[in-house]
């Protein structure tokens, strides 16, 4: 099932098989590219105010320790 807004970034997994789209409809969708399926449909969980809850990047991280890693530096950035 396609995006019903605006796709605000598309990305492709680093083997070219998967690819995920963030959109204005508040959601990711990875699709596997040669079977066309949708793999996730996920959203924010911040309905509140929809200027601060659409999507607007994307990115591959390939260990979710890495994740952990990226945002105690964002934490630090931000607080600075």
């Amino acid at each position: 099932m396609p995006n019903i807004d605006w796709v605000n970034c598309v990305r492709w997994n680093p083997e070219g098989t998967l690819l995920a789209t963030a959109s204005d409809d508040n959601t990711v969708k990875l699709v596997d590219f040669a079977s066309e399926k949708v793999l996730f449909t996920g959203g924010t969980s911040d309905k509140s105010n929809e200027s601060t809850s659409l999507v607007i990047s994307l990115i591959y991280m390939d260990r979710p320790s890495r994740l952990r890693e990226l945002l105690k530096t964002l934490n630090i950035l931000l607080n600075v």
